[in-house]
């Protein structure tokens, strides 16, 4: 769990300056042998605006690795440090569960999000037959 803090700690250090990361994901988060995290790969960073306090988002082309990627940012291209988060988020799921992202869907196309509605969808269709299945014996 000190991971996640530190990398969150990490993370909300950028996002104070303004930037944001867009490709949280486990592979970019280094570990040292006394397990100090530092974050890598800020190939995708982007500034955002901080002179401009109105400013909440920039919109651009969708990057980073795509089962971490923020759905709204994938369909939409705003990127705002709410992006971080929910790719910080998949972190987490990865960092718990020890699967990655993608292999929960068993495809690499789908996000961990679209798994997520798949499964709610499912659970409300098995309730719906269970209900009926129920009304109908008695």
């Amino acid at each position: 769990m000190n991971i996640a803090i530190k990398t969150a700690t990490a993370l909300g250090f950028l996002h104070d300056l303004s930037i944001t990361h867009r490709n949280v994901k486990w592979s970019n988060i280094l570990l040292h042998e006394n397990f100090t995290v530092k974050v890598a790969d800020f190939g995708f960073l982007q500034f955002l605006p901080i002179h401009v306090t109105h400013v909440t988002h920039v919109t651009t082309i969708s990057v980073g690795t795509r089962a971490y990627i923020d759905p709204d940012y994938y369909i939409s291209g705003r990127v705002s440090n709410k992006s971080d988060v929910y790719s910080f988020r998949v972190f987490l799921f990865e960092l718990i569960f020890s699967i990655h992202p993608s292999l929960v869907a068993g495809t690499n196309n789908e996000t961990l999000a679209q798994f997520a509605n798949i499964m709610v969808m499912m659970l409300q269709l098995m309730s719906m037959v269970w209900s009926l299945s129920t009304f109908i014996s008695h």
